[in-house]
């Protein structure tokens, strides 16, 4: 299992790693990709041995922190845009591209499950591993019931990117969230995903006018439905339980939707994130960072 982060994060990956663990039946590998300059301070936090890049989580758990360079993803990180005259610092942060880059960041792992620092376990990732495995594709996002990717792209398609019909097909398209996705990183290599990628981060800088939204998931999905060699049939798709999105801005979300989400997902606001003063459901959170605590003592 994969997770990226940087210290705004890390309180949250604390639980959240402690929650798959807690909630996985197999050992479990949590394998961090941080920005090599913070790397010793940010295992330091975790409570790993100066000089070290792992330790122990208890019996069935190994944290493992893998150090990586901006300049690895900065050919699939668009140049920031200027939206209302402020910046979405925090989707267009280094490690938010770095999910993208697991093949050549993580050595010798086939098959791994990327969670974002915001989300608790509450089921066995085995078992979304295992089906994962048995549709034989490259990628996998669980359903996000009535989202389009019109939410996320313009409403023309500006410096000729491509026509107007095939702008509107595309909006018409589904869109998934990428903080939980499941990848086969030999078959995302061997496709070429990242070279898609960066061709349109290329074609989006030139145009300097805004085709779609900040952060890496528009930009993902994009390069999938985009590719001329049908990528947009290597995506498998499992039901929306495995993320249960919004828990960072919907504040009428019920309790059984809460005990029924396999995968927990604070996305939405910075300010309620349940670590913080104002974050939303903190009684869904505590007791994993809690936990972590624990196992690495």
């Amino acid at each position: 299992v994969v997770w990226a982060s940087n210290h705004g994060q890390a309180e949250g990956l604390k639980a959240s790693i402690a929650s798959a663990i807690n909630a996985t039946s197999s050992p479990l590998v949590a394998h961090v990709l941080v920005q090599r300059g913070k790397a010793k301070s940010f295992g330091h936090f975790f409570g790993i041995a100066a000089g070290c890049r792992s330790a122990r989580l208890g019996a069935r758990g190994v944290l493992q922190l893998h150090a990586f360079d901006a300049d690895v993803v900065a050919d699939s990180r668009p140049d920031p845009d200027i939206v209302n005259g402020t910046t979405e610092w925090r989707l267009d942060n280094v490690e938010n591209f770095a999910r993208l880059h697991m093949h050549t960041l993580i050595p010798n792992v086939k098959v791994v499950i990327y969670l974002d620092a915001d989300t608790i376990v509450n089921a066995d990732l085995t078992v979304l591993r295992d089906e994962f495995a048995a549709s034989g594709s490259t990628i996998g996002f669980a359903q996000l019931p009535g989202v389009f990717m019109g939410r996320a792209l313009s409403g023309s398609p500006a410096c000729n990117f491509t026509t107007p019909e095939r702008w509107e097909e595309l909006r018409k398209l589904r869109a998934y969230n990428n903080g939980v996705l499941v990848l086969d990183l030999e078959r995302w290599a061997r496709l070429h995903v990242v070279e898609h990628i960066e061709d349109l981060v290329r074609k989006k800088n030139a145009c300097h006018e805004k085709l779609w939204g900040r952060g890496s998931q528009p930009l993902l999905l994009m390069a999938l439905y985009t590719a001329k060699d049908g990528l947009a049939q290597e995506i498998a798709v499992f039901e929306n339980s495995w993320n249960s999105c919004d828990l960072g801005e919907n504040e009428r979300i019920s309790d059984s939707t809460l005990k029924s989400g396999k995968i927990l997902h604070w996305s939405g606001l910075a300010n309620r994130k349940p670590w913080l003063p104002d974050g939303l459901y903190p009684q869904m959170w505590t007791p994993h960072r809690e936990r972590y605590d624990e196992l690495i003592a």
